[in-house]
């Protein structure tokens, strides 16, 4: 069951932004002065159960920069804070395993942080664009990304919790008026990334928790054609 997101949202500061012909910054700050959410979850056997987090307080800062270093090379980058705890937050499903030892089903998740709230995240990311003719430029992009580690299982497991990570991804792209051929590579370095953790099915009734994971694609490589009319 889904149920709405409450939130009342006070700027901590005022979102500034400072732009010239090669640099432009800009940064926000934010705190959600009260939020409540509703999950829901698989519980490891036939039924779904449904609970509500009674406070959570999340605040946080993000930087992003533009900078010009030349006509044809531009430099981004991104950086991002992220506090996320709950203030209220009893009777929230216990990890299978701790479940199984302990044979108590509900926990207490006051003053832990919440699914997907990773510290800290940033990105980089060069880009080159040059005339190659009158009618075709070449334009490449090399980007990385960082993410902090955090919890992917509703019951904040940490034995499947995800561990910070660096992805790198790269295009490089001839590109005309009307058409285009690109080459992407994504997760070059080749990172193992789980997207989300759930709890499998019937596994707890059988006295052996399991669990089901989502992964992000490995090391991939794309050829892209596009045409513009």
């Amino acid at each position: 069951m889904r149920g709405p997101v409450v939130a009342q949202l006070s700027l901590l500061s005022r979102a500034e932004k400072i732009s010239s012909r090669v640099l432009s910054f800009a940064h926000t700050a934010a705190r959600p002065d009260a939020l409540k959410r509703r999950k829901s979850m698989v519980c490891g056997g036939f039924s779904r159960r449904a609970w509500n987090a009674a406070a959570a307080t999340s605040q946080g800062v993000e930087l992003d920069g533009r900078w010009a270093l030349s006509d044809k090379w531009t430099l981004l980058g991104s950086v991002g804070y992220l506090d996320f705890t709950f203030d209220d937050y009893q009777g929230a499903s216990c990890p299978a395993m701790d479940a199984l030892i302990t044979g108590e089903d509900l926990c207490d998740f006051t003053g832990k942080p919440n699914i997907f709230t990773p510290k800290w995240s940033a990105s980089v990311s060069l880009d080159y664009l040059t005339p190659l003719t009158s009618a075709m430029n070449f334009h490449g992009v090399l980007d990385t990304n960082y993410v902090d580690e955090q919890f992917v299982d509703v019951t904040l497991n940490p034995d499947v919790k995800q561990d910070a990570f660096t992805k790198l991804n790269a295009r490089i792209a001839l590109e005309a008026d009307w058409w285009s051929v690109a080459l992407v590579g994504t997760n070059l370095t080749n990172e193992d990334i789980t997207t989300f953790v759930t709890d499998t099915p019937l596994s707890g009734t059988l006295g052996a928790p399991a669990y089901t994971a989502y992964m992000d694609r490995p090391r991939t490589f794309t050829l892209q054609v596009g045409f513009y009319y």
